[in-house]
């Protein structure tokens, strides 16, 4: 099929699999339970095995997945939304999503880190995230592939698996040179819409912590100037501006400042233990 065919087969076929995936969401949350070694205390009947139901799953979102790419232009955004929402999770399968999406190149590079990330890749995604490979071309702008990053390492820094924030910590470098503050922020805000703690860093010894940040050479601040731009994220006991910390001298609430630029690792070790 091809042209204005193929155009209404893929919209009626984004139909259908959308349909279904509505109908079966609570089938797929008792299927993984069964599948756990848990009951079927609500008695969902899955007119067969519950693991040949998660195949038709699976089916059925890598359907959707391809039906999305042969839309006419493909749905981009509609792909990064099937592939990033917690529920219900996607089930696409893993090798063949991989090659529909790459062969889109890089407009869709958004799309395959959340392929992997939706399927615990995540050395998949850490390896695949670099700038070099994400930003222009028809990707991301600078600025976006950054914030999308920090945003990532944030979730793996708050995760309550056994690794991710060590992962987290090892692939902070990049941001926290090109801005300090967004990479500080990784390791001290709660990442969006998550039921992680706001801690974070579970089983990272703080000297593993302090020892990465003081061998860190952040971007240095224009000159004549600390930034404009106020983070939320380090009010406890200091306050942080673009590229610069100001440390209490004292405990009241009236001690003076020192104000301190995050143009080294020291200083970032600072911010990070006055936090």
């Amino acid at each position: 099929m091809s042209g204005m065919v193929l155009q209404k087969a893929a919209l009626a076929m984004v139909q259908f699999c959308e349909y279904h995936r509505n109908q079966w969401r609570d089938k797929v949350d008792a299927a993984d339970k069964l599948r756990s070694g848990g009951s079927n205390a609500e008695g969902v009947d899955f007119n067969g095995n519950p693991e040949d139901f998660l195949k038709d799953v699976e089916i059925v979102d890598t359907v959707l997945l391809s039906a999305f790419l042969n839309c006419s232009p493909p749905k981009r955004s509609a792909v990064v939304e099937l592939l990033s929402q917690t529920n219900p999770v996607n089930r696409c399968h893993m090798d063949s999503s991989t090659a529909l999406i790459a062969s889109q190149g890089n407009a869709f590079t958004e799309a395959l880190l959340w392929l992997y990330r939706s399927h615990n890749e995540h050395k998949r995604v850490l390896v695949a995230l670099t700038e070099d490979r994400c930003v222009g071309q028809a990707a991301w702008s600078r600025e976006q592939f950054y914030n999308w990053t920090a945003e990532y390492l944030r979730w793996l820094w708050c995760s309550d698996d056994i690794g991710l924030p060590m992962q987290a910590l090892n692939a902070l470098r990049p941001v926290l040179e090109y801005d300090a503050e967004l990479g500080l922020s990784v390791l001290t805000s709660r990442p969006k819409q998550s039921r992680y703690s706001v801690i974070g860093g579970k089983d990272v010894d703080i000297h593993d912590i302090l020892t990465f940040l003081e061998s860190v050479r952040p971007k240095p601040p224009p000159k004549g100037s600390f930034g404009q731009s106020v983070s939320n994220n380090l009010r406890r006991s200091s306050t942080v501006s673009s590229n610069s910390i100001s440390v209490s001298m004292g405990g009241s609430d009236d001690a003076p400042f020192l104000k301190i630029p995050l143009i080294n690792g020291r200083a970032l070790g600072v911010t990070y233990l006055e936090w």
